[in-house]
């Protein structure tokens, strides 16, 4: 009895195999021409100011000799981006009853590196210096604000 279930079986086997084995299979066709498609984007470019460190000229004594001071920031741009400019709103104030002036803003860049898939591309990054003199043999005003706030704009 045995046996008769065992031949049972491997005939429902073969069967079951003969009826899959007619079943069509997918093949995979590349349709000629393979069809495209574009992948677009609009980039609105742009600059960002860091924060800028007070130009703080310290102590000067009465009298004195010349003070020169500078103060540091950056501005990262999109890459190749026009490099910006930058315009004070005055160029020389008074500050603790001194004259002082401030020379138009030098900058140096190191340029932003492009995307490539995986990565994202970096900004183009000027390191901006602002420069203010105070010129010597100034008396000064003991009683004057020592403060004068002014206003540096970047353009782009």
């Amino acid at each position: 009895m045995r046996n008769f279930q065992m031949k049972k079986l491997a005939t429902a086997v073969i069967v079951v195999s003969a009826l899959f084995s007619s079943i069509p299979t997918a093949q995979a066709v590349n349709i000629t021409p393979s069809p495209t498609f574009n992948v677009t984007a609009t980039l609105t470019a742009a600059c960002t100011a860091g924060l800028i460190p007070d130009l703080a000229f310290g102590n000067y004594v009465a009298f004195g000799g010349a003070l020169t001071k500078t103060s540091i920031f950056t501005v990262s741009c999109t890459k190749g981006l026009a490099a910006p400019t930058y315009a004070y709103d005055v160029n020389n104030g008074v500050v603790a009853g001194l004259n002082y002036t401030l020379t138009a803003p030098t900058q140096t860049v190191v340029l932003g590196t492009a995307a490539t898939p995986g990565v994202g591309g970096t900004p183009d990054v000027y390191t901006v210096t602002i420069q203010g003199d105070i010129a010597g043999g100034q008396a000064g005003d003991s009683t004057a604000p020592t403060l004068d706030i002014r206003t540096l704009t970047v353009t782009y």
